[in-house]
């Protein structure tokens, strides 16, 4: 027969055994043998209980912070990707533009050339247009050979102005051989506003001879200054303007010969 201090002992052992790894809170019981049954005593392990749960919340914690960790490592790896197509889609977004500012720049030097060439081609003609004018004007006027060109463009006034010139020859015409024609009419209407304006001009003169007349020795010396003055202020905007037509007809008769 098996003793009952060790059958007591092997219970508290095969308990033991059993609880631990489910993680039971029963507490581990110490065995004492005292030497007679009545005498065995249970003594609960408040340590081992204390330390069990600690491992317990370790583990829990352990759980927490490691689901805390793969979370925010997944956030991470998102930014990450995010940022990574973020990239890339700025790459594209430059590529384009350099591929776009590549084309334009291509297109603006062709544009560029074509009109370089049409601008040379302009050129010549204007080169042999100048010498076939500068042969026949010192063919026909020899005195002014070596004298620069001056083409004036013609405007509708120019046109209006040559009209109403042969409009007056042929009323001249038609008015010594006594036809009655448009530009003999307009002839005599053009005499009769000539005659008029003289006779104006002529009485608006008799007016400011009377007044000078009438004026007294200072106020006729202070006018015939401020006359002076005036008329002086017109010629010398006169040669300005003429020193500055010369200047421009010097320079482009140099260039003219470059």
């Amino acid at each position: 027969m098996v003793a009952p201090s060790s059958l007591y002992t092997l219970i508290a052992t095969i308990g033991t055994y059993t609880l631990t790894p489910v993680g039971s809170t029963i507490a581990n019981l110490e065995v004492m043998h005292s030497g007679e049954p009545d005498n065995i005593t249970e003594k609960p392990m408040n340590t081992a209980n204390v330390e069990k749960e600690s491992e317990i919340n370790d583990i829990v914690n352990n759980v927490a912070l490691k689901k805390e960790l793969s979370e925010s490592a997944e956030k991470l790896e998102q930014s990450v990707k995010t940022n990574a197509e973020s990239r890339k889609t700025l790459d594209d977004i430059t590529k384009e533009q350099d591929h776009i500012a590549d084309e334009i720049g291509h297109v603006k030097l062709d544009r560029i050339k074509e009109l370089n060439e049409k601008k040379s081609a302009l050129l010549k003609k204007i080169a042999a247009i100048g010498k076939t004018l500068r042969v026949e004007h010192d063919a026909r006027f020899p005195h002014l050979v070596g004298q620069p060109i001056i083409v004036v463009a013609k405007n509708e006034e120019d046109t209006m102005r040559t009209a109403n010139t042969l409009a007056h020859i042929e009323g001249l015409r038609d008015t010594m051989n006594k036809i009655r024609s448009p530009c003999s009419s307009l002839e005599h209407i053009r005499s009769e506003t000539l005659k008029t304006k003289r006779s104006s001009n002529h009485n608006r003169f008799a007016v400011v001879q009377k007044t000078l007349d009438s004026m007294s020795a200072e106020e006729r010396l202070n006018y015939d200054l401020k006359m002076i003055e005036h008329y002086e202020g017109i010629i010398r905007e006169l040669e300005d303007g003429i020193a500055e037509a010369d200047e421009e007809i010097a320079a482009s008769w140099q260039s003219y010969q470059k």
